[in-house]
């Protein structure tokens, strides 16, 4: 089984005010086809 980990992920655009995504941490298994947000 292989796991992706992304870790301290900050992402947002340019014209948007607030960040869509910051400093979340995903796993992602190739068993599941999920992900995990915390």
């Amino acid at each position: 089984m292989a796991t992706i980990e992304i870790k301290h992920l900050t992402f947002g655009f340019d014209i948007q005010g607030k960040l869509l995504f910051d400093d979340i941490n995903v796993n992602i298994s190739s068993q599941w086809k999920l992900v995990l947000v915390y």
